[in-house]
């Protein structure tokens, strides 16, 4: 069980393919490469996701382990060493809180590994599931808006980890409040939308997105196109 997504960017009129491979077993996502980089994931026999290995062709390497305090909190802890490396240890951890749609309404980092947040970073959605505010716990808020668009990007990559391990994986964007995690959002960003032009199917998810870039130097354009059966 496996599927690919094909990335096409021109460079002087010549089309330069990334492919990113995604592999299954027993409908868990177990691995994903392509390019320069690769991920693996490990579950437990209740088919949670417990690790992730990730790696590149320059040796960079970051080892996670995710632990189920509860039906609603979770710790995504950053490893030295592989999960099941008896010599890892833990150099950071991060507690998520997670409400009945699996969204973050609460993150922090835990330094001294007391299962309690040192700084509390809160977060309000609407009823899409769309972040629509963040307040850090050093006073600093944003807040968003969202185009009736389906932002399809978030959509496939829901459905390819699971909606809450993805937030798992990418738990420092909650824990760092100036790391928006407004992309895990359903639909896409006013700011985005406005700046690009959209054929949209009936159902809100985009078939096509044409958007220009202009710059003092040259301008580019990037058509991004869904196929869907």
């Amino acid at each position: 069980e496996h599927f690919s997504i094909t990335t096409l960017d021109y460079d002087n009129n010549q089309p330069q393919e990334t492919i990113q491979t995604h592999h299954y077993t027993n409908g868990l996502l177990t691995s994903q490469g392509g390019g320069y980089d690769y991920s693996n994931y490990f579950y437990d026999s209740q088919r949670n996701l417990i690790a992730m290995n990730y790696g590149d062709d320059t040796n960079n390497y970051l080892y996670l382990r995710f632990v189920t305090v509860s039906p609603t909190v979770s710790y995504t802890e950053i490893l030295t060493l592989p999960y099941d490396n008896p010599a890892t240890q833990i150099s950071r951890r991060i507690i998520l809180e997670f409400d009945a749609n699996n969204n973050v309404i609460e993150a922090g980092d835990d330094s001294n590994f007391d299962g309690v947040m040192d700084a509390v970073n809160q977060f309000t959605y609407d009823g899409n599931g769309n972040l629509v505010h963040a307040q850090g716990f050093s006073g600093v808020s944003y807040d968003y808006e969202y185009a009736s668009v389906v932002n399809n990007f978030s959509v496939i990559e829901d459905n390819t980890y699971g909606k809450k391990e993805r937030r798992l994986i990418s738990a420092n964007y909650y824990a760092e409040i100036g790391s928006t995690p407004a992309f895990h959002s359903r639909n896409i960003l006013q700011s985005n939308f406005e700046g690009a032009e959209y054929d949209v199917l009936s159902n809100g998810l985009f078939k096509r997105e044409y958007r220009e870039f202009f710059s003092g130097f040259a301008n580019s354009i990037t058509t991004t196109t869904f196929f869907f059966e």
